[in-house]
């Protein structure tokens, strides 16, 4: 079971976002939403959460290149910014508010991640390797011939991220557990009910579950530790004030989940 997201950086580099420029600060905007968050360049250690660092800076003694087997802890803050950091669990989701707090982060890393796959792909295509065995180059080409012609990755990306996200949250809704199943069993189950979610979290997840590892497992926690029926009370009540232009035709009715940061019709996922 993945516990978090580890960011590996340069000895040379200091770990304290104030400190970031450009691409590190690029990347650290990515990550910083992040529920469970690991920053480390060997030397310095430091844990964050929603882009707050929880506890102290853990430090090594010694020198990286040269101390080998003389390289200690400093003190006890390393123990704990490790234990932390194996001990996360997702918080229980019971509001909209909740869900979009943490889910949203998720479905952007993996947004990212099938971005950052898609650019090895080319890189590799490019050096002589076979266009047919890149899975997410592939899945792309068959999206564009049979869907969306003039999509570029970027949306290709953002409509994968967005399409995998709303099938496990209806997955979930539906009370399938998704840390006992495989994906392809999970689309399995939920194609009893919403038979073309099903297919897709299946034909989107099939031979390239384990290039997007990390972001997926992460997402599935957080999803799974929604609670489906105090949300739909939740939801229900707001109804009511809201009125009928904003009731939901079905109590497991699931957010859009766009990994944009700008507006989304319905509730977005910024």
């Amino acid at each position: 079971m993945i516990s978090g997201y580890i960011e590996v950086k340069e000895p040379s580099v200091a770990i304290d976002p104030a400190k970031f420029r450009k691409r590190n600060r690029e990347q650290w905007e990515r990550l910083r939403d992040l529920p469970n968050l690991l920053y480390t360049n060997g030397h310095s250690w430091a844990l964050f959460r929603s882009g707050e660092q929880v506890g102290e800076t853990a430090y090594l003694a010694g020198d990286l290149a040269t101390a080998g087997r003389r390289l200690i802890v400093q003190d006890a803050a390393f123990k704990q910014v490790l234990r932390d950091f194996l001990s996360w669990h997702p918080a229980p989701v019971r509001s909209v508010a909740q869900l979009v707090r943490s889910i949203a982060p998720l479905c952007r890393l993996l947004r990212h991640e099938v971005l950052d796959r898609m650019g090895r792909e080319a890189t590799g295509i490019r050096a002589g390797q076979a266009k047919e065995e890149q899975p997410f180059t592939m899945l792309a080409d068959e999206w564009r011939r049979l869907l969306f012609p003039t999509i570029d990755d970027h949306a290709y990306a953002d409509a994968y991220a967005q399409t995998v996200t709303f099938a496990l949250l209806l997955a979930r809704s539906e009370g399938i557990d998704l840390e006992k199943l495989t994906l392809h069993e999970v689309g399995g189950k939920l194609g009893n009910t919403h038979s073309l979610m099903g297919r897709a979290l299946q034909l989107l997840t099939d031979n390239i579950e384990q290039q997007c590892r990390v972001s997926v497992d992460l997402l599935i926690r957080a999803i799974n530790a929604v609670d489906w029926p105090r949300i739909g009370s939740h939801r229900e009540g707001a109804d009511r004030h809201r009125g009928p232009a904003g009731a939901s035709g079905s109590p497991h009715a699931a957010p859009a989940a766009s990994t944009h940061r700008g507006h989304h019709p319905g509730l977005a996922l910024r």
